[in-house]
Parts: structure tokens; sequence; C-alpha cells
């Protein structure tokens, strides 16, 4: 057998996991809208996707964007610009600079992937990035175990009992260390939460890095240190609009 065709059979017959549900993905559109739209729209927006898969997100979401680049372990025969490996290994390769929405759509945990983007994208001050996260550890949670990114992330050791009554507080405390870690705050936060008994959360983040732009004058710079904070949008398992 020639070689194209074993390597195209070898494709197809991979186990490529999907997500059917229209509700589900709707509800995670819309929180990649909003992110989108807090960082000035598709021509501002410059998207790494670490989980592309096959592009359903990227038609629905990314395609208008100024730059896409995808990650995926499988080949897709389309018009996407993407890489084909194991996405750790391409977030610690390639320059992170050139992007600024960093979509992390893992099928479990997206710490590993959310601690390269902090520890490598370096932001000048007053810049602004989003990233999209898809956190399903609640069943290893249930379970009574955490993935080490997270800990990690959140700050804490193992042998946290009955990790998953305390989920939200974990959650709350990996993103804040996150956030830490690139020196930025949170602009902006979107949330919602798979109605099943994996309680996958889904979350959208617009962050911006501490201290006003080269060159900003005085009195700008002043407005910053005096701007309120904003009120933590709702997170009962929907989208939660930001409060005005």
């Amino acid at each position: 057998m020639k070689r194209g065709r074993k390597f195209g059979r070898d494709i197809t017959a991979r186990n490529v996991k999907t997500n059917s549900s229209p509700a589900l993905l709707q509800a995670k559109v819309t929180l990649r809208q909003n992110v989108k739209a807090a960082l000035g729209g598709p021509e501002a927006c410059r998207v790494f996707d670490a989980f592309a898969g096959e592009g359903v997100l990227y038609r629905a979401c990314w395609k208008d964007c100024a730059l896409y680049a995808g990650c995926d372990e499988v080949w897709f025969k389309d018009e996407r610009r993407l890489y084909v490996g194991d996405n750790l290994r391409v977030l610690r390769a390639i320059d992170l600079k050139p992007f600024n929405l960093f979509d992390l759509d893992a099928y479990g945990s997206c710490w590993e992937q959310a601690a390269i983007v902090a520890a490598r994208r370096q932001l000048e001050p007053g810049e602004r990035i989003g990233v999209v996260l898809t956190e399903g550890t609640s069943l290893k949670m249930r379970l009574g175990g955490m993935p080490n990114a997270m800990l990690h992330m959140a700050k804490l050791r193992k042998g946290l009992p009955r990790p998953n009554a305390h989920r939200g507080a974990v959650l709350d405390r990996a993103i804040a260390n996150f956030a830490a870690k690139l020196d930025a705050e949170i602009l902006h936060r979107w949330q919602a939460q798979k109605p099943d008994k994996s309680q996958t959360t889904y979350i959208g983040l617009v962050l911006e890095k501490k201290g006003a732009p080269e060159g900003a004058p005085e009195a700008a710079t002043e407005s910053l240190r005096r701007a309120p904070r904003r009120r933590r949008p709702s997170t009962d398992g929907q989208i939660a609009p930001e409060a005005p």
C-alpha cells in the first residue's frame, strides 16, 4: 500500500472527540464572541487555538479574525493554519507574542497550557489579552484528586479533603494566580457550566497588564490608579452579562 493511502486511512480511523450538543455549542460560541468583542472585534484579535479539532469553533468564532493559528494532533485538510503535534510542545516552542487571544478548549484540564501561556506571553503595560478556558476536572475532583497543573496554578498542596466541594473557590484561586503570573488585572469574566454530571465549566477572560502604556500622560496614569474595580459577574451556570 502506498504511504499516502496508509496515512489517510490511519487519520480517518482515529477516535476524534467531537461535541454535538447544539445548546452547548451556542454557549461556547457566545462566550467567545464576548471575549472577541471586548478585545475590539475580529480585526483586533490574533488567535492561538490550542485544541483546534475539526474547526467547529474556528468557523463559528475565529474565521474572521486578523490572525489564526490552531494546533491539533490530527491533521485536517482545510484552509486553517494548523500546527500538527502536541500543543504543550508547540506552546513552548513558538513565539507567543503575535497572539492576543488563547483558546484552551481542553477535554479535561487546561492548566498545563495556561501555565505555559502565563510564563511565556509577556505583556506590555496597558496591553490586553483574552483567554478562553474549558475546565473539565470535576469528575477527578469528585474522586478526591486534582491535576498537578491545577494544584500548581491554585497554589495548593495535594490532600485537600473533598476537593469537588470547594471547586468554585479552587477555580477562582487558579484564575487569580493566572492573572498574577501575567501581572494583569481581570477586566471581564464570563462563565457557563455544562448541565450534566461532568460539570464542565467554560470561562472567558479579558485581562490587562497593570500600569499605563509607555508615553501615556500623567493624568491618564492617575485615572487608571483611581478606576473603580468591576463587580464580579454572576457565575450561576449561565453566561452572565457584565455589571454596568
